[in-house]
């Protein structure tokens, strides 16, 4: 009997919820449940640290600013140390993260890759709005962890050729 490559499916959110990021981690999903292939669902990662990091989100709405929460350090840690959690109880030979927040700080031997639409230094303006009102942490962090993320991984993979190309050009690999 051939032995499945197994495949552990990451996303923050729920990855079965169609609503979840446009139902990209869902139709990622439902494609790969497809193929022959095992899955092991890594999702949805429970986001406690939201609890230590409020009053920092407080602050910067007083200042109007904004702040992410996937990119502080301690969100980071809690990823990494669910997935080594989850992969410790459901081995995987590789994993498929949408995104690249919750494998940015992972230690593991097998090989990591990621998906998403934009790159953090792309979208500083893009939108205007939450993306213009960064507090200038939230700018130096959201650029270490991509660039960490990058490194970290071993296949980034871009839903567009001004993704691709804005990786390359602003973390200079992609």
């Amino acid at each position: 009997m051939k032995d499945n490559l197994r495949i552990g499916f990451v996303s923050i959110e729920d990855a079965n919820d169609v609503r979840s990021w446009s139902g990209t981690p869902y139709n990622i999903l439902s494609a790969l449940k497809r193929q022959d292939v095992s899955i092991r669902v890594f999702s949805p990662l429970k986001q406690e640290f939201r609890y230590v990091l409020a009053p920092i989100k407080i602050l910067a709405r007083c200042l109007k600013k904004e702040v992410i929460f996937n990119h502080y350090k301690i969100a980071l840690r809690s990823y990494a140390r669910q997935l080594k959690e989850k992969m410790r109880e459901n081995p995987v030979d590789v994993i498929l993260s949408v995104g690249s927040q919750p494998f940015t700080l992972l230690e593991c031997e097998i090989p990591i890759v990621f998906y998403t639409d934009a790159i953090f230094h792309m979208m500083l303006g893009y939108y205007g709005g939450r993306w213009s009102q960064l507090t200038k942490g939230a700018v130096r962090r959201g650029m270490w962890q991509e660039e960490k993320a990058v490194d970290r991984c071993t296949i980034g993979a871009y839903s567009s050729n001004w993704a691709a190309e804005g990786a390359r050009n602003q973390i200079g690999r992609a």
